[in-house]
């Protein structure tokens, strides 16, 4: 069960008012840049942690498939998806396979009006095959070093590579990620509409559980997680012909949690505790939660908007 830890309405909101200068590493996150940093902070690092004992979502842009199932895209398998071992095994039936390479050498595929390609490796390991989903621990690494699709007037490309690791000792599962990526994507119609950015991140990440019996780790208990994001490069405002806006720089935060608890009845999964983003210029964003509710801080003024 993934939530959106950030509301971008009441992040929005408060944009205009967030203003300063210096800092390192990277530029104040303020005005135009804050919806889509954050929101590609959120999809790319937030919702790929963990909240449930089910495999973690793969990075959708690479069109790679789940970690025990074969396939690029649904045409491409057995096409140019060369899997090591094939069949795969998995004893615990958790749709982690128990050693998993393949090697894509997709090349132009066709599937309706839309034209494919993907080169590169990902392997996965599950940690023990004989205990299902997350509790039995999980490595996947990426090299995928082309992956585009285009159809129509749309044409997007990129790559990615890291590592996601996940270690379960019995009474905590811990999470180390380091992830870099490169994304572009044009419309041919329309000239205003271009994005070409790298982005890297980094986490590191603690789930304890009151209980850690399997039948409740999920239920209640701690979290805890820091780690950095950037982003680099151009990338588009708004979704409508004729208002997009055009912001070129690199941003680069910190985030990390502070007496964050969950507790899996709570609407928002997270039942106490904060979320804090650091742009390292000055501007902190803090999301404060309660169960059903969340109130987002920005530089410690609450903002009157916030939409859970």
């Amino acid at each position: 069960m993934t939530k959106n830890i950030f509301r971008m309405g009441a992040v929005i909101a408060m944009a205009g008012v967030i203003s300063s200068c210096g800092g390192s590493g990277g530029q104040p996150l303020q005005g135009n840049a804050v919806s889509f940093v954050l929101g590609n902070f959120n999809s790319v690092v937030v919702t790929q942690l963990p909240t449930s004992n089910s495999v973690p979502t793969l990075p959708g842009n690479g069109g790679l498939s789940t970690a025990s199932v074969g396939g690029v895209i649904a045409m491409a398998a057995g096409t140019c998806e060369t899997i090591t071992p094939n069949p795969t095994i998995d004893g615990d039936g958790d749709n982690i396979a128990k050693t998993k390479s393949s090697v894509f050498n997709c090349t132009d595929l066709t599937s309706g009006g839309t034209t494919y390609s993907r080169t590169g490796t990902m392997t996965v390991t599950d940690g023990n095959d004989a205990v299902a989903g997350m509790l039995g621990g999980m490595r996947i690494d990426f090299a995928l070093e082309k992956f585009n699709y285009s159809s129509g007037t749309a044409a997007n490309e990129g790559s990615y590579s890291g590592f996601w690791n996940y270690t379960s000792n019995g009474t905590s599962l811990n999470s180390k990620s380091e992830f870099a990526g490169h994304l572009k994507y044009d419309v041919s119609t329309d000239a205003s509409y271009s994005q070409d950015y790298d982005y890297t991140y980094t986490w590191d990440w603690t789930h304890t559980p009151d209980n850690s019996a399997a039948a409740a780790y999920w239920l209640a208990g701690a979290v805890e997680f820091s780690g950095t994001y950037s982003l680099d490069g151009k990338f588009t405002i708004d979704g409508h012909s004729g208002l997009h806006t055009s912001v070129t720089g690199k941003f680069v935060v910190n985030y990390y949690s502070k007496s964050l608890r969950f507790e899996s009845g709570c609407a928002l999964w997270f039942k106490s505790g904060s979320i804090f983003v650091d742009d390292s210029n000055g501007n902190l964003f803090e999301t404060r939660y309660n169960c059903a509710t969340a109130q987002l801080y920005v530089n410690g003024v609450a903002s009157s908007v916030w939409a859970p």
